[in-house]
């Protein structure tokens, strides 16, 4: 079997999974263990993209026993040997080999890693950004950076990182970062967001390099509304040790801008707060519409430093905020941002509440409540809970039958779950 083949069978299991997992998991368990094992004495690194799917493509579809047995057999030499060989014009083919026998065997997943890193280290030398594109999905798996849960790298995983991260020279990346087309930035925020997770000091030097008068002229007419990537870079720099120097460049510049985001807040809020005052706009849903935790906590900075311009604040994002509550839609986080609205303003809390169309939201509670992802559930019958606490007539009356009535059934399951 060559690279071409064994490509083309990924492809097959991936189709024959997708129709019948256990038909798959069966046609899988009766390939001969040590034939396939052999295969890895095959692969090249012109050819790693082909095997890396074919070998992933096995983890997924077949079952617990055949795979430990496949794993013990594996030629730990010869992949070794392969690593070896990687260099930084193959990164991108030794990192899809790596992802593969990463998801059979952690340990040796980032051993193929650690054996290849001195290539890995000349790619992001020599250009980080196209380091990262390259080989940046090995965050998500190999090194402790998940997609979807909070990310807890453990040390030899934080270890690997920075022998990537210490081989990007600080002053050449600053200007990389000060030049390029802006499009580029929310890239550049998603390896900085990778690099201060494993050190904010690391981060620091990075920050330290930048020529602020250089990126100043970057942004340009973009300041008057900042654009979504510029708003995520400005908020992944200030994650260094010390953003002084980041809350200092909106502080110089905030006069620039019509609206302000929950991201932009939070960097300096006392710039947000001078902004509202002289008539500018605190947008909460100016992120993404449904950072709800974002959102309240950026209010939260508002109210600490004054609750007249918290109030004002809440007034400007009104018919946001009865638009969100009548949704109901992806509500994780909503809880708090009612907590700190009604800490604010009890009595505008209750205005929105008493806003809201309830023929409109019946329907729209009701799939909240059954949604299949049980953190959506929760925060959606919390949101409620405290709706129907406020006594407001019509809504709460909707919001307790809603409550007493409306339960999520996992498909082929008679029980309730709430």
């Amino acid at each position: 079997m060559v690279a071409d083949d064994a490509y083309d069978i990924s492809g097959l299991l991936n189709n024959l999974y997708n129709e019948n997992r256990t038909e798959c998991s069966n046609f899988v368990s009766s390939l001969d263990v040590k034939t396939i094992a052999e295969k890895v004495s095959n692969i090249s690194l012109e050819k790693g993209y082909l095997w890396g799917s074919f070998f992933d493509r096995l983890c997924c579809c077949a079952p617990e026993e055949w795979l430990q047995h496949l794993t013990k057999s594996l030629p730990r030499d010869a992949l070794f040997a392969i690593a070896r060989r990687c260099t930084a014009d193959k990164c991108w083919e030794m990192a899809h080999v790596i992802k593969a026998f990463y998801w059979m065997d952690n340990d040796l997943g980032r051993d193929c890693l650690e054996i290849a890193m001195p290539a890995f280290c000349d790619l992001f030398g020599k250009d980080a950004l196209a380091a990262y594109r390259d080989v940046g999905e090995l965050e998500y798996y190999a090194l402790g950076i998940p997609l979807f849960s909070t990310p807890r790298p453990t040390q030899r995983q934080r270890s690997l990182a920075l022998q990537m991260f210490d081989a990007i020279l600080p002053d050449i990346f600053a200007k990389q970062l000060v030049s390029c087309r802006f499009g580029d930035w929310e890239f550049y925020s998603r390896l900085l967001h990778w690099i201060a997770i494993v050190s904010r000091l690391t981060l620091q030097k990075f920050v330290d390099a930048i020529d602020w008068r250089s990126f100043d002229d970057a942004i340009g007419e973009m300041w008057k509304v900042p654009p979504r990537e510029l708003r995520l870079l400005l908020r992944t720099l200030a994650m260094a040790k010390e953003p002084a120097a980041v809350s200092q460049f909106i502080r110089d510049h905030y006069r620039k801008s019509d609206v302000f985001d929950p991201m932009i807040v939070l960097i300096c809020p006392d710039a947000a707060i001078h902004a509202a005052k002289s008539g500018r706009r605190i947008a909460l849903d100016g992120h993404n519409g449904s950072d709800w935790e974002l959102q309240a906590v950026a209010l939260r900075a508002i109210d600490e430093n004054d609750r007249e311009v918290a109030k004002n604040v809440l007034r400007q994002n009104r018919e946001h905020l009865i638009r969100s509550l009548t949704n109901l839609s992806l509500p994780d986080g909503m809880p708090l941002l009612i907590d700190i609205v009604e800490a604010i303003d009890q009595g505008f809390m209750l205005e929105i509440i008493q806003s809201i169309d309830s023929t409109e939201c019946e329907e729209k509670w009701s799939r909240a409540l059954k949604d299949h992802r049980s953190e959506e559930r929760k925060a959606a019958r919390d949101v409620i809970k405290r709706i129907h606490a406020t006594r407001c007539d019509r809504i709460s009356e909707m919001a307790k039958k809603l409550l007493s009535t409306v339960r999520y059934r996992q498909r082929g399951n008679s029980g309730k779950e709430g």
